[in-house]
């Protein structure tokens, strides 16, 4: 049993705790503190209906438009600052740029299908001012179906070396049950050449096509130089009458330079060059250069030259000048042409920098950031 003061003091505990519970329910709790101590931000900001827009299925015969309803659910105005679409085929559309607190307004979005097949995933990106959410990605999404393409658009021979034969396989898929490939026109008969070789039935994404196929062939390029040829595809299909495919080669020079750049360090307006460029056929075929040119913008050049006593003897190109123009890195290039029908025109790089006169020494360093890492021969 507890004593008379054991028992008071229990009692005047319990009266304390009861008070303090009374006191801690009527007094309100503190507001929470924003974060960082600022107020809790009001801008304005663009909610958009729907960031995805799927098309379905479609044909590649025209163009179709898509719309991107939005709000601004703030408190202040927005700014829509540009959109972009990294497709060509999308172009995006807005109506105006700047929205009140409360306005609506749509981004309208067309799509030209023309030339594709299959799906097809196209995002456009809107900037605005909005702090909190400045980039918006709206996508389009659906399935192409070309009533007519090739597979693929686009041959590249590769690098070969002139005279050289050689044959590569393109298909021509048509979605009606007649469709033909009727004739092929190369642009450049002298090195381009096709046979049709027949059809059959297939099925493409579960549509039922007729794949034609053609051989293309590669006549021996005779001259150094990239060739970019088409070959004309002619069709039965009113909506696709013709098409059109990329032939690409590459043919290889036989003529060498010692080097195809020549590094002329820091110059200032008024000094002076002298260097050598040497050019030689690899297979010592006997040449002559014709003419050596300058495309100048920094520097002065002359040029002379001698023909070698043999064949398998380098050329040598003499080359003096002088800086003409500061103030920035050098980009001259010179051009050499010779007698051999069969060789394009050879190309010399200069890089270095000129000091600007009036920014001295400072100039340089800037310019100099300008040819850093420049190693590619230019041939």
């Amino acid at each position: 049993m507890f004593g008379l003061r054991e028992r008071v003091g229990v009692v005047l505990g319990l009266g304390v705790v009861g008070v303090c519970g009374v006191l801690a329910s009527t007094i309100p709790p503190p507001a929470p503190a924003a974060r960082g101590g600022a107020a809790a931000p009001q801008e304005g900001t663009l909610v958009f209906e729907t960031i995805e827009h799927a098309f379905g299925d479609i044909t590649d015969e025209g163009s179709i438009e898509m719309r991107f309803p939005f709000t601004n659910t703030g408190m202040h105005s927005v700014t829509i600052k540009r959109l972009h679409s990294y497709c060509g085929c999308t172009t995006p559309e807005m109506e105006k740029d700047v929205y009140a607190p409360g306005e609506s307004g749509v981004i309208r979005v067309n799509f030209d299908p023309t030339g594709r097949h299959g799906i097809q995933v196209k995002r456009i990106m809107v900037y605005t001012d909005d702090p909190v959410l400045p980039v918006k990605t709206l996508t389009a999404r659906g399935y192409v179906r070309a009533v007519a393409y090739l597979e693929p658009n686009v041959i590249n021979f590769g690098v070969v070396d002139k005279g050289t034969n050689l044959s590569k396989v393109v298909y021509v898929l048509g979605e009606n049950a007649d469709f033909a490939v009727t004739g092929v026109e190369p642009t450049n008969a002298e090195i381009l050449g096709a046979e049709i070789l027949g059809s059959a039935p297939v099925d493409k994404d579960g549509v039922a096509m007729q794949r034609w196929t053609i051989r293309v062939d590669l006549l021996g390029a005779e001259r150094s130089g990239r060739y970019a040829e088409q070959l004309k595809i002619v069709t039965n299909d009113a909506r696709r009458p013709e098409l059109s495919l990329n032939v690409i080669v590459r043919v290889p020079t036989e003529l060498k330079l010692g080097w195809g750049m020549i590094r002329v360090g820091k110059l200032a307006v008024g000094d002076t060059l002298e260097e050598e460029i040497l050019l030689k056929h690899e297979r010592d075929v006997p040449f002559k250069i014709t003419s050596v040119d300058s495309e100048s913008q920094n520097l002065d050049l002359t040029f002379e030259w001698t023909e070698p006593e043999s064949p398998d003897e380098a050329h040598t190109i003499t080359v003096r000048g002088s800086a003409i123009k500061g103030g920035g890195a050098i980009t001259d290039r010179v051009v050499i042409t010779t007698d051999l029908e069969d060789e394009e025109p050879m190309t010399v790089a200069f890089r270095g920098i000129v000091a600007d006169p009036a920014g001295g020494a400072e100039a340089k360093p800037e310019a100099e950031k300008m040819t850093e890492g420049v190693v590619e021969i230019e041939d």
